[in-house]
């Protein structure tokens, strides 16, 4: 191979890498959400308001659990857990071409981004970790799964499911109530 050829070799290949990226982003933007993922968008975005915890017998605490918030001219829902602690994270949601995703900036210090599982009803939405920044292996610990059940206007359940050591580990429900006042 000659010297001219060899030094085009990168650029040939940075070439070829964008133009893949960006028939992959194409076709992405190209698909539409169906019905199901509309609503559940839907169901995020009329989460928006102060959310607290509720104590074993259904009644709310005085602990703010979370804040949703919808940004962007309507095309994501920005989530604040535990806003003001310490511990503090953000969970932003938005539709990617036809589906409906999230990523958690957690308090571990690392980036999961998750997909909405397909199937089901608009009453809950199970979303599947699909990759993870921040780590050096997806086998690191990191928030795996997410799972919303919208139990009324103004309850709302989200179980939360770390990965440890490459497998499933514990699930953090958080039941939490609507501020109406």
């Amino acid at each position: 191979m000659s010297k001219s050829l060899l030094a085009l070799l990168p650029l040939l290949l940075l070439a070829s890498c964008a133009a893949t990226d960006t028939d992959a982003v194409a076709a992405s933007l190209a698909t539409e959400p169906d019905a199901l993922t509309l609503a559940r968008f839907e169901k995020l975005k009329a989460l928006e308001g102060s959310w607290y915890a509720v104590d074993e017998a259904g009644n709310r605490t005085d602990t703010l659990q979370s804040k949703y918030r919808v940004s962007a001219g309507g095309s994501a829902v920005v989530e604040t857990v535990f806003p003001g602690a310490p511990m503090e994270m953000v969970t932003l949601y938005h539709l990617d071409g036809g589906e409906l995703v999230l990523t958690h900036y957690c308090a571990l210090g690392n980036q999961p981004m998750m997909r909405a599982e397909h199937g089901g009803d608009a009453d809950s939405v199970d979303f599947r970790c699909c990759g993870v920044s921040n780590v050096a292996s997806h086998d690191d610990q990191h928030m795996h799964r997410a799972i919303f059940h919208f139990d009324a206007p103004n309850k709302l359940t989200a179980d939360w499911t770390l990965f440890v050591d490459g497998a499933e580990g514990d699930t953090v429900p958080m039941e939490m109530v609507r501020a109406t006042d």
